[in-house]
């Protein structure tokens, strides 16, 4: 026994000796100078200098990967981390080895934290001083990296050591920087655009993305260059109209701005504007839409998972970043054409430190005004107006002003001097302050305006008129944590109110006023509050995760009407000023993954609860008839919510050169309003006696090819889709298609660039005919027949199908200071017949004359009848650019 005791004790001295030894190893202080060596000959040299074993798996650890590293007497644990760390290579001590893993933390408690440093800073146009959104930036050779918010900025941290990053952005040159990490570092890159002169190869190869670009699903990214690029309206290329080119997304109809996302309504895509929302996106009734195509500078759209930081919507998000200004010199662009005319200016008020940019636009529609109305004059026309201050106090802050206003006009001025019609206007304002707390801690604070109204001019000289409006008022902030090249925190706080007008008449005599009904007016609040993290776990799996929590609640003054289930009035209740009427809460979680089985292949899954208080009220679809009250929840009418889910898989190995893409997706949509029969909203106070609510159910599948770069350019996408809603009042409780559900479409952009001043472009789009209701039989009542409707959206118009077409000629034959070009635009190329709508009825105007052709070989009878609003529309434009 004693013996045994004696050998036990030997045996553990002898480990504990051993130990001592393996830790003193580790702080032996070698000297190393490496240059362009392989990771494997660096292992070789700090074993043998170091008299330091290695265990690794050879297929798991980069080991012809080169680097450079010098080092004078240093321990070797501080190279071990100095070498591996920026590699992504874990290492720990097991019995007296140095055991090497990729992508997993050390477990050894005896190994010390490494002190980590943060290199962060801003991306920008060399050429302008504009700031590059959603660039990346990374260590090459590795996935460590991160990407620019929508500010330029982005931060990285690293442990000490030399590194070579990587940043790059879709048509810019490709930077490689070295930098040696020893301290937090401030290093801002200008970036320089690619020649795309003939004399370079177009073509460009597959340009690796950040992993948190990897994590989103339902989300396309679209370069204000490829609107430019593509076939619009009059020759004018359109940020909102180039979205009907994306699979998942529906335009309504020809002559119309509203578009429906994967099963959802018009109002439920948030439209914004440097994050200010724009409640009416559309000029001269949906052909133009509201910002001036050069003012944009970057669209993202969520089609799904939208990031925490949306709310208000249930269906999509497009956010759009105006321009800056060019910071390095005055440039200017504009166009002209038979239906607007454009013109942008912008420059430096000092180098690189402030900036204007300023763009107007104004309708050319006197020629239409001159000849379409022979007793009466038309007066028809729209106009913009975007300006944007920008002004760099210092490294550390920066204030944006950003100002947007629009206006339209439809007026008819008859031989009695009167004038009526309708017209609309658009206002919104965001000022906007980044600050960077430090490295790693971002921050922006938003106010923002949007004031929209919409009238119905009923003697216009007389100030007789029917209005409503929507304002809103916004104070939030944002915070962006980067807390590792790994996790990303970002949260942010928002406080907002809204005034809302569903719509009334004013008159000129306040007397009349007394004997009209008057709709009650909403005040109303909101507080927001938002938490998002982004992670990456180990090299294949990337997770974003969070919530948004919002507290809705109505004020007075205002008058409430309460309903029965048959939708009754049983009580008035009148508020004062300051009384809260009601609140709503909603708590929206948000999760998305995404899974990496190779470069190149992704796999991606997200589930998203959104919900919407505000929403749209109108008496019609057709863009020259419609009403619009926006209108919140109140006692009878809930939030609307939604609970949508998609997964898909992208390939950018299957088609080189190119990205194929399929997604499925499914959405669930509560508390939706639908309208009673013969539905009365004008001069209405009772607004929630005339809608009832019910549910839809929309899934589908979405299929895309993408080339993004190269002489030849674009997409083609196929969508199958279904949207159902069931209300228990209508249709005898039995599901129907909504009027936008469209179970077939094809998007079709190609962009053909075949020399140097040649650019050649065509669209071409194809949906399923849109639901309509129709009769199910007739009667005859006074020798008249009269339809017998019994089923909703029970017919079809016919399928909707459009090519258009556009040759750009580069007027100069080389680049100059002054550049000029003439684009040929067809709109809807063999005048396809593409019916907006389906009529029944003969109208009759005043002096007997019908408005709508009918049949007349049976007077008798009602006669379908299709209506289109565009036919085959050319327009030649002129387009300069100064700089």
């Amino acid at each position: 026994m004693r013996q045994l005791l004696r050998t036990y004790g030997s045996v553990i001295i002898l480990l504990f000796v051993s130990g001592l030894l393996q830790g003193q190893n580790l702080q032996k202080k070698i000297s190393l100078n490496l240059n362009n060596a392989t990771l494997k000959t660096a292992l070789n040299e700090i074993s043998s200098k170091g008299n330091v074993h290695f265990s690794y798996n050879p297929s798991k650890i980069p080991l012809e990967k080169q680097l450079s590293y010098t080092c004078n007497n240093k321990s070797i644990r501080v190279v071990l981390n100095d070498i591996l760390s920026p590699l992504g290579i874990n290492w720990s001590l097991v019995e007296k080895q140095v055991v090497l893993k990729a992508g997993k933390t050390p477990k050894s408690d005896a190994e010390p934290q490494v002190q980590k440093f943060t290199l962060s800073g801003y991306l920008a146009d060399s050429t302008s001083g504009e700031v590059l959104i959603g660039a990346t930036i990374h260590i090459d050779g590795t996935t460590t990296g991160t990407i620019t918010n929508n500010y330029g900025f982005y931060s990285l941290s690293l442990p000490p050591g030399k590194y070579t990053m990587v940043y790059s952005y879709i048509g810019f040159k490709q930077q490689k920087i070295e930098f040696e990490i020893r301290e937090n570092r401030r290093h801002s890159v200008q970036m320089a655009p690619k020649d795309l002169s003939m004399s370079v190869v177009i073509v460009s190869a597959k340009e690796e993305d950040d992993w948190r670009e990897n994590i989103k699903a339902g989300v396309m990214k679209i370069d204000p260059k490829t609107v430019q690029e593509m076939p619009g309206f009059a020759g004018e290329s359109d940020p909102i109209k180039s979205l009907q080119s994306i699979p998942g997304i529906i335009s309504h109809s020809d002559g119309s701005s509203i578009f429906y996302v994967r099963g959802g309504k018009g109002d439920q895509n948030l439209i914004l504007i440097d994050e200010a929302p724009v409640y009416n996106a559309s000029h001269l009734f949906g052909f133009f839409t509201t910002l001036v195509p050069d003012a944009i500078k970057n669209i993202d759209v969520y089609k799904s998972d939208f990031p925490a930081q949306y709310g208000g919507r249930l269906s999509s998000v497009v956010d759009m970043q105006m321009k800056d200004g060019n910071m390095q010199h005055f440039s200017m662009n504009g166009s002209t054409n038979q239906f607007a005319t454009n013109l942008a200016f912008e420059g430096p008020f000092k180098k690189d430190v402030s900036s204007y940019y300023i763009a107007l636009r104004t309708s050319n529609l006197g020629w239409i005004n001159r000849n379409v109305l022979q007793n009466n004059e038309l007066l028809l026309g729209f106009s913009d107006f975007n300006a944007k201050l920008n002004l760099k106090i210092n490294n550390n802050n920066r204030v944006f002003l950003t100002v947007y206003g629009g206006a339209d006009r439809y007026f008819i001025k008859n031989n009695a001097y009167r004038t009526y019609g309708i017209n609309w206007s658009n206002n919104v304002g965001t000022l906007r302050w980044n600050h960077v707390f430090n490295n790693k801690l971002f921050c922006n604070t938003t106010f923002i305006y949007s004031r929209y109204n919409y009238f119905i001019q009923i003697w216009k000289e007389n100030q007789d008129f029917w209005a409503s409006h929507i304002y809103q008022g916004t104070l939030k902030s944002d915070f962006s944590w980067f807390i590792n090249p790994k996790l990303t925190w970002r949260q942010g706080l928002e406080l907002s109110g809204y005034d809302s007008d569903p719509g009334n008449i004013q008159l000129r005599q306040d007397s009349l006023e007394s004997y009209l009904p008057f709709t009650p007016k909403f005040l109303s609040g909101t507080s927001v509050y938002y938490s998002t993290i982004e992670q990456q776990l180990g090299e294949k799996f990337f997770l974003n995760y969070g919530f948004r929590s919002t507290l809705w609640t109505n004020h007075g003054p205002t008058t409430v009407y309460y309903f029965d289930d048959a939708q009754q009035v049983t009580d008035t209740v009148d508020f004062n000023g300051g009384d809260k009427i009601i609140s709503f809460s909603a708590f929206e979680p948000r999760f998305s993954a995404s899974y990496v089985p190779k470069p190149g292949l992704r796999i991606k899954a997200a589930y998203t609860r959104s919900t919407q208080f505000l929403q749209i009220l109108n008496n019609s679809l057709s863009p020259f008839t419609t009403t619009e009250a926006w209108i919140p929840p109140t006692p009878t009418i809930a939030p609307q919510q939604a609970d949508n889910i998609s997964i898909g898989y992208f390939d950018q190995n299957l088609i080189p050169g190119s990205q194929f893409s399929v997604e499925a997706f499914g959405r669930r949509l509560y508390h939706q309003l639908d309208y009673t029969g013969h539905a009365s909203l004008l001069f209405n106070p009772l607004l929630e006696g005339e809608v009832f609510e019910g549910e839809i159910e929309s899934y589908g599948i979405e299929t895309m090819i993408r080339k993004k770069e190269g002489l030849v350019r674009g997409w083609i996408g196929y969508t199958w889709s279904k949207t159902q809603m069931q209300t228990d009042e209508l249709n005898n409780g039995l599901v129907y298609p909504t009027i936008w559900d469209r179970p077939h479409s094809i998007n079709m952009h190609m962009t053909w660039t075949p020399s140097y001043r040649w650019e050649l472009s065509m669209n071409w789009t194809f949906s399923s005919g849109m639901p309509f209701t129709s009769p199910t039989g007739f009667y005859y009542y006074n020798n008249m027949a009269v339809p017998v409707y019994n089923e909703l959206n029970n017919s079809r118009l016919p399928d909707y199908h459009r090519l258009d077409l556009s040759a750009r000629l580069r007027l100069n034959k080389s680049e100059k200071n002054y550049n000029h070009y003439l684009e040929l635009s067809i709109y809807n190329v063999y005048a396809r017949h593409n019916p907006v709508s389906m009529t029944y009825n003969k109208i009759v105007d005043d002096n007997g004359n019908f408005l709508i052709p009918v049949e007349f070989s049976d007077e008798l009878n009602y006669v379908p009848v299709s209506v289109a609003v565009a036919g085959f529309i050319p327009s030649l434009t002129y387009q300069f650019k100064l700089r």
